[in-house]
């Protein structure tokens, strides 16, 4: 699991706003992939006092790119939807959990729940991407 939390870890590294925002590479492995991201203050507030839904909308592409990544693909978001059903807050640990299930020649389809540092499901994401051909580079 250490080689697959590398590559993981790697991908994040080449993303600036991956690492401007502050996600961090939890778990992954070829079933999962699990980042965190620690909302500390009020930085990414809305003006509702909760966490911004980009937060949310970024961290579930990253992890189910990353999620395709441990399937041996690299990949481009063609279509991805969040439903909230929880809000973010402040200095609250949010973990996305992203898995394939559909790993295909041409596309994949990815889903990502994100959980509290309480365990309480905060909101759902499912998103398509289609597989760059093989050679194709690394940058997005």
């Amino acid at each position: 699991m250490v080689e697959e939390i590398c590559g993981a870890e790697a991908d994040l590294q080449q993303s600036p706003l991956d690492r401007y925002i502050g996600f961090a590479v939890h778990e992954a492995d070829e079933k999962k992939v699990r980042l965190r991201f620690f909302n500390e203050g009020h930085g990414w507030d809305n003006p509702n006092g909760t966490t911004c839904g980009g937060i949310f909308y970024t961290m579930a592409a990253s992890a189910m790119k990353k999620a395709c990544l441990m399937k041996g693909k690299r990949v481009h978001l063609s279509d991805m939807a969040v439903n909230h059903l929880r809000p973010g807050f402040a200095d609250m640990c949010i973990t996305a959990e992203a898995e394939v299930i559909h790993d295909g020649r041409t596309t994949m389809l990815a889903l990502c729940d994100f959980y509290d540092d309480k365990g309480k499901y905060l909101a759902h994401g499912k998103g398509t991407f289609l597989v760059k051909p093989t050679g194709e580079g690394a940058a997005d």
